[in-house]
Parts: structure tokens; sequence; C-alpha cells
């Protein structure tokens, strides 16, 4: 029984979807290479892992400002056409979000 259970669990978690593989593609389709959209997403992961949820505001702001900078920082050690892309992508997603 613990074999089928095991089993399934692991056909389970297969089956659903992974996030980052879509945000990969989004930032790959943005013209992103391969290397820049990986770095991006280490440091997404990094920092979901190391984020407390609070419910101080300051806090979270902080964690938020300091996800943002690691994400910058990261980019201005890639290509310049990563750097370009990411440029880009950026301003459209803030277009689209400053609704």
């Amino acid at each position: 029984m613990i074999q089928s259970v095991s089993f399934w669990m692991v056909m389970g978690a297969a089956a659903v979807p992974n996030p980052g593989n879509s945000y990969r593609s989004e930032l790959i389709a943005a013209g992103l290479s391969s290397q820049a959209a990986d770095g991006i997403l280490k440091i997404c992961k990094e920092s979901s892992r190391n984020y407390q949820k609070s419910s101080d505001f300051k806090e979270a702001v902080t964690e938020v400002t300091r996800f943002y900078l690691k994400i910058e920082n990261f980019i201005k050690t890639q290509s310049n056409e990563d750097q370009i892309a990411h440029g880009i992508y950026a301003e459209k997603k803030k277009e689209k979000y400053r609704n």
C-alpha cells in the first residue's frame, strides 16, 4: 500500500504545473537569455524561501524592496542584450499593473 501511495503522490506532483516554468518561458519570450531567466528564477526561489509572512507593513515593504534590488543588481551583471530585454519587459509589466 505504501508503494501505491508513493506512486500516486509522485504522479500527482508531476501533473501540477510549475509556475516557475511559465515565468521562465515568459522571460525568454521577452528576449532574455536562458541564463538570465534562470538567474532571476533563482533569486525568486531564494526570496520566497527567506520571506517570513508578517503583519508588519514596514517589514513587508522592506522585503519587497530587497527582492527588487536583488533582481536589478543581477540584471546589471548580464549581457547588454539581457539588460535591454529586461528593461522593456519591466516597463511593460509596470504599465500593465499601473491601473
